[in-house]
């Protein structure tokens, strides 16, 4: 079924999974104990008790808050790499934003592409025997 889903049994190179896989991967990661590599590190270090439903993490540093979706919006603030809370507005992802609140209380949308929740996809990749890096665990959702 994951092969079939990603097309690989058919053109493997035009794949989906190559584009996904490389956001993830642009994310950071870090190495276990055991020597496996798990990617996003939104994920592999997101807090213990911190609930993922409704929350996310700012990816960058010294990103503008804005007060309504779009870049000509005022500007209220910034924020970079923090845990916010998140609020559906569907105009706003629509438009490529997202409604976010700050640990400090300031609300207002920053760009989609900006915030990760720790339950979008993520991967972990083991050596084999012979050294070579493998996909071992492809996967979303609450954890």
């Amino acid at each position: 079924a994951f092969k079939n889903f990603y097309s690989l049994d058919v053109d493997a190179k035009r794949s989906l999974i190559w584009d996904d896989l490389a956001k993830i991967l642009k994310l950071g990661g870090l190495f276990t104990a055991d020597g496996e590599f798990c990617a996003p590190y939104v994920y592999c270090l997101w807090p213990e008790g911190v609930r993922t439903s409704g929350m996310a993490a700012v990816v960058r540093d010294g990103v503008e808050i804005k007060k309504s979706p779009g870049r000509n919006a005022g500007t209220i603030g910034s924020v970079g790499y923090e845990i916010v809370r998140t609020y559906y507005n569907g105009g706003a992802a629509r438009a490529g934003w997202t409604q976010i609140e700050t640990k400090d209380g300031k609300k207002g949308f920053v760009p989609n592409e900006v915030v990760r929740n720790p339950a979008d996809y993520r991967a972990w990749f083991k050596k084999d025997g012979n050294g070579k890096w493998l996909l071992t665990t492809y996967m979303s959702g609450d954890f």
